[in-house]
Parts: C-alpha cells; sequence; structure tokens
C-alpha cells in the first residue's frame, strides 16, 4: 500500500509541473481564424470594392473566401482568379464598361454589309411566331459575357469554385421563387453573368432549369454565403446607398437600379448582423451608370478601408498578416503567346462547326494570344447567327492549351424602327422587317420603309455563306421619292419632285471583314415632274446600269472615329439596250482618313471624286452636294459640302477634299472644326481652268447618345453667309 501511494507521488511530482507549463505555453499548432470577404453589388460604385482590395492586400489581410453579388461578382471573382490587385486595377480601366450597355462588339467585327443596318436603328424587337415581342432585357449581355470569358481564361479549367485560388461565391436570384441561388461550381464567367442580370436590362440567364436575375434582388450583401464556405469572420462591403429621392432619378438605368435598392435593403440588416466588421465607401451620391468616376470611386474604397485598418487588424491578428504575394495566374495573360493544341466547336452542325474553325485566326499547332481569341470570339458574335458564344481555354499536353468553343445558333428575327429629325427634310421614321431562313437555309428576307418628306420602299431577299469566303446573292426592289431643287447661280428657282422604281440583282463576295466587292444589275424607271410656276413639265424615261464597286472599311465606329480609313472605288455604265433611255460610264471614288493626334483631339481627312465621262445623264446621276450631312436615299451620288445648302451644287463633274479637326471635350460629346474645298464642271475636261472653285467651313458640337448623334453645325461658304443646321438621330 505504501509503496503504491510513493509511486504514485512520484508520478504526480514528474508529470504535473509539465501538464501545467504545456496548457499555458503558446500552441505552435494554434490555427488563425479564417476571413470572408462579402462584396456587395452597386452598378458602377461597386469599383469602390477595388480600392478596398488594394488596402487589404498591400496591408497582408489574409482574404479565405470572397463572396460577391452583380458588381461585387465581378471584382471579386477575378481577385479570387488570382490577379493581383494593380492588374485588376488596370483591368477595370481597359474595359469600356458604357460601350457595355449598348452590347455591341466592334465594328471591325462586322462585315461591311452588316453595319449599315446596325448603324440605323434605335429599337430591335424579336419576332416569335411571327408576332413582335418583347426581350426580357434590353440588352443581350453577350458583350458583357465575351469580356468575363476573356479575363477569366487562367481557371478556365476549374469547375469547382473552391479550387480556385481563393474559394468563391456568386449569388444571383432565382426569378421563380425569388430566392438566392448561389454558384458553387460551373462556369466562372457565367456565374457572374447572372448575378449581374439586372431585370429588364440584361437578359435572364437559364441556367440548371432556372431563369436567373441579378443578386441584389434576394442577397445584395452575401456575408451569410462566406460563413457557409467556413469563414470565422466576415468582412462587409456595402457600396449601396439609401434610395434617392424620385427627382434624383435621371435615366431609365438609375430607375431600375432604384427598383432593385428597394428591395435590397430589406435583405440587408440580415447580412450586416452576420458581418463582424462592414466597411462602407461613401459613393452614395453617384448614379448607376458613372462609370467615368471609376478613379473615385476607386479612392472612395480606399479611403473606407484605411480608416477601418486597426479594427481590421485587431480582428485578424497582427501574427496572422501574410507576408508572402499570393500564386501566380496558371496561364499567361495579356499578349503573351502559347500553343493551341486542339480547337473544338460544340453546339452546331458539323458542317458549319467546320466553317467556324477555318473563320478563326488561332489555328491548332499554332502559337496564338488571348487577344487574337477575344477577336475571334467577337467576329463570331459580329456574325448575328450565334448566341450565347462561350468559350474555355482547358490545360493540354506540353504546356499547350485545348479550345473549346460553344454556340448556339441564333434563330431570331427582328423587327427594327429608327426615328431622325434634321433641319432640312424634317422627321423620317423608318420601320424594318428582317426574317430569317423562310425559303432557303441561310436566307434574309428584308422588308424596309422609310416615311417621311423624302420617302422609300425596300423589299429584298439574299442568299449567302454566313462565314467566309462569304458569297451572297441578292434580288432587290426599290421605290423612291426625293425632292431635287433647281439652282441658276446658287439661286433656288424651282423644284423636281423624283420618283424611280428599280429592280436589281447583286453579287457580293467577301474574304475579310473590312473588305467587300459588288457586281449589281439595274434595271429602273424614273418619273419627274419638274414645277416652274404654274406651268409644271413631266418627263419618264427607263435605265439599265452595271455596277462594280470595292470598299475597304476598317474605321471602328461610323460617327467620330478615331482612327481608321475607308475607301471606296466604283465604277458604273450605261447602254441603250432594250428599254433604256441613256448610255453613259461614271467613275466614282472617296478616301477618308482618321488620324489620331492625342487621345482627345482626331484630325480627319477626306477626298472625293465623281467623273461622268458623257453628258447623257438622268438627273439624279450628276453629282449633288452640299449640306452637313447627305442624304442616303441617293447617296452613290450625293455629297455633303459644308458652307452650302442641301443640294445646291448639281454638276456632272465634281471633286472636292475635306479637313477636320474633332476634339472630344467630355463623355462622347465633341467639337468639330472643318474646312472643304472643291471644283465643279459640267462637262468633262482635264484643264483646271474649266472649272468652278467652291469652298466652305464651320464648326459644329456633336454627342453620341442612345437615339443617335445629336449635332448642330454652323458653317458659312463662298456663297451663302451662314447655315445654322441640327441634326437628331442614325442616317438613314
Amino acid at each position: 500500500m505504501l509503496k503504491t501511494f510513493f509511486s504514485l507521488l512520484f508520478i504526480v511530482s514528474v508529470f504535473f509541473p509539465h501538464a501545467l507549463l504545456a496548457q499555458n505555453a503558446p500552441s505552435s499548432n494554434k490555427k488563425r481564424p479564417k476571413i470572408g470577404l462579402a462584396l456587395s453589388g452597386g452598378a458602377s460604385k461597386g469599383m469602390a470594392h477595388l480600392g478596398v482590395l488594394e488596402v487589404l492586400e498591400k496591408n497582408g489581410i489574409p482574404i479565405d473566401y470572397i463572396s460577391g453579388t452583380s458588381m461585387g461578382a465581378i471584382i471579386g471573382g477575378l481577385y479570387a482568379t488570382g490577379y493581383p490587385i494593380d492588374t485588376l486595377i488596370k483591368i477595370a480601366r481597359t474595359i469600356p464598361w458604357n460601350e457595355m450597355y449598348f452590347d455591341e462588339v466592334s465594328r471591325n467585327q462586322k462585315f461591311v454589309d452588316q453595319r449599315f443596318n446596325d448603324e440605323k436603328f434605335v429599337l430591335s424587337l424579336p419576332i416569335v411566331d411571327n408576332s413582335i415581342g418583347v426581350p426580357d432585357g434590353l440588352i443581350n449581355g453577350q458583350r458583357f459575357y465575351n469580356e468575363l470569358h476573356y479575363y477569366t481564361s487562367p481557371v478556365h479549367q476549374i469547375t469547382n469554385f473552391d479550387k480556385l485560388p481563393i474559394p468563391f461565391r456568386a449569388v444571383a436570384t432565382d426569378l421563380s421563387t425569388g430566392k438566392a441561388f448561389v454558384f458553387k461550381e460551373g462556369s466562372l464567367a457565367l456565374a457572374i453573368r447572372a448575378s449581374m442580370s439586372v431585370p429588364s436590362v440584361l437578359k435572364t440567364v437559364n441556367y440548371d432549369g432556372k431563369r436567373l436575375i441579378d443578386g441584389g434582388i434576394a442577397r445584395n450583401l452575401p456575408a451569410q454565403d462566406a460563413l457557409d464556405m467556413g469563414a470565422d469572420y466576415v468582412i462587409g462591403v456595402d457600396v449601396g446607398a439609401p434610395p434617392p429621392m424620385a427627382k434624383e432619378l435621371k435615366n431609365l438605368f438609375d430607375i431600375l437600379d432604384q427598383t432593385i435598392s428597394l428591395q435590397t435593403h430589406k435583405n440587408l440588416k440580415e447580412q450586416y448582423d452576420l458581418s463582424d466588421l462592414i466597411i462602407k465607401p461613401e459613393v452614395g451620391e453617384y448614379g448607376a451608370t458613372d462609370f467615368d468616376s471609376l478613379e473615385v470611386y476607386i479612392d472612395r474604397g480606399r479611403k473606407a478601408a484605411e480608416s477601418l485598418l486597426p479594427e481590421i487588424i485587431e480582428l485578424v491578428g497582427k501574427e496572422n498578416l501574410r507576408t508572402k504575394p499570393r500564386k501566380p495566374l496558371a496561364i499567361p495573360i495579356e499578349k503573351n503567346s502559347f500553343l493551341i493544341h486542339r480547337i473544338s466547336v460544340d453546339g452546331i452542325s458539323s458542317d458549319l462547326s467546320e466553317s467556324v474553325v477555318k473563320l478563326l485566326t488561332c489555328k491548332t499547332g499554332k502559337q496564338t494570344t488571348l487577344h487574337i481569341i477575344k477577336n475571334d470570339i467577337d467576329r463570331l458574335v459580329g456574325l448575328g447567327m450565334f448566341e450565347n458564344v462561350s468559350y474555355k481555354l482547358i490545360p493540354s499536353i506540353d504546356s499547350s492549351f485545348d479550345l473549346r468553343i460553344q454556340l448556339t445558333e441564333k434563330r431570331s428575327e427582328e423587327f427594327n424602327l429608327g426615328v431622325r429629325y434634321d433641319h432640312f427634310y424634317k422627321a423620317s421614321i423608318m420601320l424594318n422587317m428582317l426574317l430569317r431562313d423562310r425559303f432557303i437555309r441561310s436566307s434574309e428576307l428584308n422588308a424596309t420603309l422609310r416615311v417621311g418628306e423624302e420617302y422609300f420602299a425596300e423589299l429584298y431577299y439574299r442568299k449567302l455563306n454566313m462565314v467566309p469566303p462569304r458569297f451572297s446573292m441578292s434580288f432587290r426592289t426599290t421605290y423612291s421619292h426625293l425632292t431635287i431643287p433647281i439652282f441658276e447661280n446658287y439661286s433656288r428657282v424651282a423644284e423636281l419632285g423624283f420618283n424611280r422604281a428599280n429592280v436589281s440583282i447583286e453579287l457580293n463576295t467577301t474574304r475579310l471583314f473590312n473588305l467587300t466587292t459588288l457586281l449589281r444589275l439595274k434595271t429602273e424607271y424614273i418619273y419627274s415632274l419638274e414645277k416652274f410656276g404654274v406651268n409644271p413639265t413631266s418627263n419618264e424615261s427607263f435605265l439599265n446600269t452595271v455596277l462594280y464597286r470595292v470598299t475597304y472599311d476598317n474605321l471602328p465606329t461610323l460617327y467620330y472615329p478615331n482612327r481608321g480609313t475607308f475607301v471606296e472605288l466604283g465604277i458604273e455604265h450605261s447602254g441603250k439596250y432594250s428599254i433604256s433611255n441613256y448610255e453613259f460610264t461614271q467613275l466614282s471614288g472617296t478616301i477618308k482618313q482618321m488620324i489620331p493626334v492625342t487621345s482627345f483631339i482626331t484630325w480627319d481627312i477626306g477626298l472625293n471624286s465623281g467623273i461622268s465621262l458623257s453628258d447623257d445623264l438622268p438627273v439624279h446621276y450628276n453629282f449633288m452636294a452640299g449640306g452637313t450631312f447627305p442624304s442616303v436615299l441617293n447617296a452613290e451620288h450625293e455629297l455633303d459640302f459644308w458652307g452650302y445648302l442641301n443640294r445646291q451644287i448639281y454638276q456632272n463633274q465634281l471633286h472636292k477634299a475635306s479637313t477636320a479637326l474633332h476634339f472630344k471635350v467630355y463623355k462622347k460629346n465633341y467639337v468639330s472644326l472643318m474646312a472643304n474645298y472643291g471644283l465643279i464642271n459640267n462637262t468633262f475636261s482635264t484643264q483646271l481652268t474649266d472649272y468652278t472653285e467652291l469652298w466652305g467651313y464651320g464648326v459644329m458640337l456633336g454627342s453620341l447618345t442612345p437615339l443617335g448623334p445629336v449635332q448642330l453645325s454652323f458653317t458659312t461658304g463662298k456663297v451663302v453667309t451662314y447655315i445654322l443646321a441640327l441634326n437628331v438621330g442614325f442616317r438613314f
């Protein structure tokens, strides 16, 4: 018994002090707390998240989980892929956010014949089951989708969002239930796109049998989702603001943002309660689409995070601050090249897939870049025959990558509307209906009606190859009415009411996006009524012509381009075959060069020439000029000429040189200083002394709006003291 007692005493005396020391000593295996970051939605105001992330990253605050809604999903999702904050800020500065809301790919990513239709209309509605429908969003969202695919390409191979460099969740809203739908896997680009589907603005996303809209409706500050991932502490960043007064709402996007804000405030308190610390940048005075204030947002986010930095460090613990940078991205970005091992196209027929592969600039077994792939995807979108275009870059053998493209063939037909007002031709409306594949596959039936002082009706049907080598054959019939003023010594003495109806067959080929050729055979009936006082005279005749024209156009925009070249050369011949009353040959040429002088000044240089090798011309084949903009109803024979009234110049030989400086003043507002010089003659001559000189100059104030350009011009010239003209809307 005594032996047992001393044995126990020995054990206690040896081990008990060591147990106490072990209990009181700091543990080297103690786990640091996991930090979750919840980023709210807020449209343009969400750029403040960048400033917050910059402060957190530079001060070594570890971020173990990120959850994001809407703009918070964009910023958080891209940060979760592994981009350093400096790179992410550069990306935010690069993306043309304002242009995203017009959902347009670059003009140069469309064929020349597609651009002219796209640049006339302010409203397009789908035709479904032979009825005009209303889309569930003003914008398809493909432009956003393309950008997201581009910038998430380093992690295309990752489908489990827990496997991203930082585990991530994107929150959307199930349109059927109003409850949150949380993306944990799948395509990161699609998850972000769904989270930012602002109701009525961006088209809803169909996923897993659900229709998804902006996550702000259900949970604008997704603190709950950061906790669900395993965060011990949640730092919430809320860029929302109390809903503004009705009088502060300036446009459609502000009103829609207000609608969402009213809903998001209902679920905000619960998420605040789940957060351990809230960072709230002061951005409440800015609108939903004020992306031009990006630098201000970043600075406000930076200041908000810095003001709470002591509390953040205390929450995390000084001993837990990160000292090493995050892991680099999985693949090269920007213009670094890599090898393509295999290209596949899914979702469409095999023969069409082969044509798509031939269209791509990137090729199997060749080096390429993300920039080249992005341009290829933009071209596919620009074709107008696919929707929901997506792609993945998957690591393959020997550091190469497989390019997997997913396409859905577009079957939609369209009803289009254009409106315009100008000082000379007053108000006009254009209605257009585009039907596809009604009789033959890869065909279009297009009907257009222009109503106004000058009216126009056209019906054409064409069969075409949608991908290069692009070839189309068209049958076109047109009727138009023009009013042509008659001037003597630059004084208006009469007016010609001019009507024409024509039937033509056209062959068009395009091998490059910016280059096209046209061969046209046309028969035309002409009727004119010339009014001189009370004794009108009338005339009718027929005309047969053959036209060959080559067009090169790489201007990035139609209005106020900051670079690029436009060249068009044509020859047209009419012979007295069959019922034709005229025999002549005409040559025409246009060269336009846009030269960037600075980031906000562009030098515009233009040359135009029209030469008639015969005097036997119908009235509308004489070259007309004058006015700020020509009428497109007679575009082949009509030029603008500043300092003269519309169609005041009327000759069968005309040469014009023009120059202008366009100053970008603020956002999409411009001031232009313009001048032009011309030579005219009624008969062909190589002697400059046989020509009459013209000159004019002026200034124009212009603004690009969703309804088209709004332009006010003041010009003067050789024979007119001044002309004040207003143009509103796209030209048609």
